[in-house]
């Protein structure tokens, strides 16, 4: 199962903003509970959020649910695809980061699609560290704020289920209806909280989409200074890792973001960075150390796929003397397979 999920990312090339409504750039993965929805069986629950609970607005969203499981109350939730104005896709997937699997119990779940899809999910979805990928046949979705999948079960205990990347493909956003379909990965994740906050998100806002508020990396480091000059001890580090337990998403969008400053030092996950925002990455003449967290190359990759026109990284004049790259692995990208240990 999981290998035809890698096949059906793997078609999925890099989408080239257009500005039409098949252009998907800057989209976000919503969590949303219409609050106090109770799941009933026999309902379908994908008609019932555009009749009764469709959001006009991203600012209406609701990342929480209180209906307490242990009580017996059930609770529906959904995933939405929202911009800054109305698209056209045909493809979705995402996944959940970590979370105890102990504080939501799942009743039931499904695609929300206007016509046939085709769902493929990890062996145990839905569930922590597990994801789900689907496709529409016949009519593509449309509009803005749209459901692509719904949850209902119990809210047992306090905690948060967070959005991210399928972890099955490193993939989590959305794909046109051309032939072969161009991706986009979603600029930021929701996340659903269990008696408390969850993630908001809305395209175009300054959240991170990690749980995290933007600026407000570690303080702390030991060895020796980034590149960009500085001791390591007084450098900030930013922590990037698409299942949404960083304070980014993309490696991309760490570098872009203003909090992040010359002689911080951006670590990586253990994880194949693939996508828009993980390739032809650009540090903008910033001075700072992007490396793998744990030191293994072997474990953090930077792989472009094979994309035609692609590289890890871009640098021009403004880099030097450059940042420094530590224990990652970049491939299949144009110049061949590289090594920074």
């Amino acid at each position: 199962m999981k290998r035809v999920i890698v096949v059906l990312a793997s078609v999925l090339t890099v989408g080239i903003a257009s500005g039409d409504p098949t252009d998907l750039e800057g989209g976000v993965l919503i969590a949303h509970h219409p609050s106090g929805v109770q799941f009933s069986a026999g309902t379908d629950w994908c008609q019932k959020y555009d009749e009764e609970y469709a959001l006009t607005s991203c600012e209406n969203q609701n990342n929480r649910i209180d209906l307490n499981g242990l009580q017996g109350q059930t609770s529906v939730w959904y995933i939405l695809a929202a911009w800054t104005e109305a698209k056209t896709w045909c493809g979705t997937e995402f996944g959940f980061g970590t979370y105890d699997p102990d504080i939501y119990g799942f009743v039931d779940w499904g695609a929300c699609s206007p016509g046939e899809n085709l769902e493929i999910p990890t062996e145990s979805w839905p569930g922590p560290n597990e994801g789900v990928a689907v496709t529409t046949t016949d009519t593509p979705w449309s509009g803005d704020l749209e459901p692509v999948y719904y949850f209902a079960g119990y809210a047992y205990y306090e905690g948060l289920i967070p959005l991210a990347a399928d972890p099955a493909t490193g993939f989590g956003g959305t794909g046109n209806c051309a032939t072969p379909p161009e991706s986009w990965a979603a600029a930021n994740f929701g996340g659903m909280g269990l008696f408390s906050a969850g993630t908001y998100v809305c395209p175009g806002s300054a959240e991170d989409g990690g749980g995290h508020e933007p600026g407000q990396g570690d303080d702390h480091a030991e060895d020796e200074g980034p590149g960009g000059g500085g001791s390591e001890e007084n450098a900030t580090i930013w922590y990037v890792c698409p299942d949404g337990s960083g304070h980014f998403l993309t490696i991309q969008a760490a570098l872009d973001d203003a909090a992040v400053h010359d002689g911080d030092i951006v670590e990586l996950c253990d994880w194949t960075f693939t996508g828009r925002g993980n390739r032809d990455i650009d540090f903008g003449g910033k001075r700072l150390t992007l490396r793998s967290r744990n030191g293994s190359p072997e474990s953090c990759i930077i792989d472009c796929q094979s994309a035609e026109d692609i590289r890890g990284f871009v640098f021009d004049g403004d880099d030097d003397p450059g940042p420094t790259i530590a224990g990652i692995t970049v491939r299949n990208c144009i110049g061949g397979d590289s090594v920074h240990g």
